[in-house]
């Protein structure tokens, strides 16, 4: 379900990117840090709420701190929105750079039977993030007027 979530945020911004870009332009090139923290908490929540859900399912080991992993998971994803927002980087770069750093951290805390799907998700996500480096997007015209 975690690396579901990214792709439904992918599904989300691709319907109005425009919309999206704008938004989170404004709240964190301009938005002061107690307008910033309003969003913050709800997607800790969710990050942390996902990690519990791993772990009580046997995907994680019980080890994992949850808090700790949710604030990374959730940092991660923010650093790969921001990359987009700035058109730096496309959503299906977002979405691969996302997966790939999600399965390396996740791979250090998965108990041992669900190791092996995670190492695959990050050859997998290697493999599209050469593809996608060979065929890079410029800035567009959109966020250079952001």
């Amino acid at each position: 379900m975690i690396f579901r979530a990214v792709s439904l945020g992918k599904t989300y911004f691709n319907r109005e990117p425009r919309y999206y870009r704008a938004v989170l332009f404004a709240v964190y090139a301009s938005g002061g840090p107690e307008y910033r923290s309003s969003f913050r908490g709800p997607r800790l929540a969710l990050w942390r709420s996902l990690v519990d859900e791993a772990v009580t399912g046997g995907y994680l080991s019980r080890d994992a701190d949850s808090h700790a992993l949710a604030a990374n998971l959730s940092s991660t994803y923010f650093a790969s929105i921001l990359s987009w927002v700035s058109g730096e980087i496309s959503l299906a770069q977002m979405e691969t750079r996302t997966h790939y750093g999600f399965a390396m951290v996740l791979y250090s805390m998965a108990t041992r039977p669900h190791q092996a799907r995670l190492k695959e998700a990050i050859l997998d996500a290697q493999e599209k993030l050469h593809r996608q480096k060979l065929n890079r997007r410029k800035p567009s015209r959109q966020c250079a007027a952001l």
